[in-house]
């Protein structure tokens, strides 16, 4: 929501692009940043909130709400930026869903996990607070290879996604088809 909320901000400080970059790539950051403690969460939920019986559905469900996200921005984004003056729009449209689940989130949850445990799996789950666990992720080898080969997987994808339009227009797409071609080629490639 910060990330969100920062980006769309910093498109309205100045007119001159050397003053709102740094902005808007700092918001771009913090979503960033997040992006890793929020994927995750589904399990831990499906974990602590379901039986046994119903976790695999929870998980895929609520798993589901990234890819998602990222099919509906790479159809719509396309649509609604005709030229650089719509890119703040865009950032709102980004920013507003993300502020009101954050809201609702904040307002509706009263506890990270029910009054009575779904399962017995679910009464006996515990974990590390959440600097000791980072510490112990950092201190691991096997995860540290794991974060740099993923994370490396995730920022080639991530590049070549964004840099798909311009890829286009270089094999003679014009800028508009691109934009619109380059969307529905980014739903494919990311699913």
């Amino acid at each position: 929501m910060f990330g969100g909320l920062v980006r769309f901000l910093g498109t309205g400080i100045s007119t001159d692009p050397a003053d709102r970059f740094p902005l808007v790539m700092f918001g771009q950051t913090l979503a960033a940043i997040a992006q890793p403690l929020v994927i995750f969460t589904p399990a831990k939920m499906a974990a602590l909130w379901f039986p046994d019986n119903q976790r695999a559905t929870a998980n895929t469900i609520a798993s589901m709400a990234n890819p998602l996200g990222m099919l509906l921005a790479s159809i719509l984004s396309p649509w609604m930026t005709q030229t650089s003056r719509d890119i703040p729009d865009l950032l709102l449209a980004y920013a507003v869903p993300a502020c009101i689940i954050c809201f609702l989130a904040t307002v509706g949850l009263r506890s990270s996990s029910p009054p009575t445990p779904p399962s017995a799996s679910a009464e006996s789950s515990g974990s590390e607070p959440f600097v000791q666990g980072i510490k112990l992720l950092l201190m691991n080898r096997a995860y540290l290879v794991l974060m740099v080969c993923f994370g490396s997987g995730i920022a080639a994808f991530t590049c070549f996604s964004t840099l798909l339009e311009q890829i286009l227009c270089v094999q003679g797409y014009s800028n508009v088809s691109a934009m619109h071609h380059g969307g529905l080629m980014g739903v494919s490639y990311t699913n």
